[in-house]
């Protein structure tokens, strides 16, 4: 597709003003989507390149590389409101408590798993005791923090206490149940998701949805947040406020329109993310759009139903079991046969006949209150 004049030309792309910058103007811009859309931010100097690609899985990190939220900005989504606000690094909290958060930051590292010695399996262990002290130590702040907090928004937000579910059995099967490297690993990983989603949504409902209400004052600088793209001049004025980073996405028709003070190279997943297929290990991918909240639902349910085993009472010939196989047909039959919890796509069904995908609670359903 041809690049736009407005695109093309600097000249009719940045437009100087002496005013102060607006949440609607550019401290920096660049060209997206080949040329059709114009990203810009009112509050960071550098843009992220926005994931595209359709299929989405687990990488040797463990990982989704530029569609973790952890990782990358993703498309703002209002029931995921609060996944703008994961954190970073430990410098976004309190002083007094970054060192119990840094446990958050730290990479998996195949020298956290120690082997079992003189058990009856072989290739069975633990997560190195430090780490499970450290996670256990957070897990206590955490419901230290539920109980402080409105029990108006606690009882009605219903992230907080399935969160918490999924952080203490997480931490049990860690700290007592002997299983493989690759299992405990996996399970290390996802206990700093669950523990990064709990603090981002406790810190969107205490400090920037105040700040978006004008409850608190404005936030004087930008937080290290991972931040979102959005599409709406409300949501971009009330991050600003906030102190959360956002990128603006726009049609490039209005980039002759727009106040752009310095054009900037996109920051590409290749130069700093690790994309290192790992579906042969984690046998589950979700294929659609970076917009679609179906792709969170996918990876919560396989991250929740992690530690299955084989059910001896369902037929190998029956239709569900048929279905499972048919989701993941374009994998290689070495990757349909790894042991370990099921693989599960959009189509996979639980004993209740409900999708695994959906049982996990959508975060944030109530966290938004019409704010954005």
């Amino acid at each position: 597709m041809q690049v736009s004049n407005s695109l093309s030309s600097p000249v009719l792309f940045i437009k100087v003003h002496s005013s102060d910058l607006q949440h609607y103007d550019g401290r920096v811009g660049a060209v997206v989507f080949d040329g059709r859309h114009f990203v810009t931010s009112p509050n960071m100097d550098h843009i992220y390149a926005p994931p595209q690609t359709k299929r989405m899985t687990f990488k040797k990190d463990y990982r989704l590389a530029e569609h973790d939220q952890l990782l990358w900005p993703q498309p703002f989504l209002e029931p995921q409101c609060h996944l703008a606000c994961i954190p970073r690094s430990p410098e976004v909290f309190e002083e007094s408590d970054r060192s119990v958060f840094s446990i958050l930051f730290q990479q998996v590292d195949t020298m956290d798993f120690f082997p079992l010695q003189g058990g009856p399996v072989s290739g069975l262990g633990f997560l190195a005791g430090a780490k499970i002290a450290s996670l256990k130590k957070l897990g206590r702040l955490f419901e230290k923090q539920l109980e402080t907090l409105d029990p108006n928004i606690a009882s009605s937000t219903p992230i907080f206490k399935p969160l918490l579910i999924f952080i203490r059995r997480t931490l049990v099967s860690l700290e007592n149940l002997p299983m493989t490297k690759r299992q405990t690993l996996f399970l290390f990983a996802e206990i700093q998701r669950y523990m990064l989603e709990y603090s981002a949504a406790y810190r969107y409902l205490t400090i920037y949805k105040p700040r978006m209400l004008n409850n608190l004052p404005p936030s004087a600088a930008v937080e290290d947040l991972v931040g979102a793209f959005v599409f709406n001049l409300a949501v971009t004025d009330n991050f600003v406020r906030a102190g959360i980073p956002v990128w603006l996405v726009r049609p490039a028709a209005l980039a002759g329109t727009v106040r752009i003070e310095k054009l900037v190279d996109l920051i590409e997943p290749r130069d700093r993310l690790c994309l290192e297929d790992a579906y042969d290990t984690y046998p589950v991918f979700y294929h659609g759009s970076p917009f679609d909240i179906d792709k969170y639902k996918t990876f919560a349910g396989y991250s929740i139903s992690f530690l299955s085993y084989s059910n001896p009472f369902q037929s190998v010939s029956s239709t569900s079991s048929r279905s499972v196989v048919n989701v993941f047909a374009t994998a290689p039959p070495a990757a349909q046969q790894v042991p370990g919890p099921a693989s599960i796509g959009k189509n996979r069904r639980g004993p209740s006949g409900h999708s695994l995908a959906s049982v996990r609670h959508t975060p944030c359903m109530f966290l938004f209150f019409g704010i954005v």
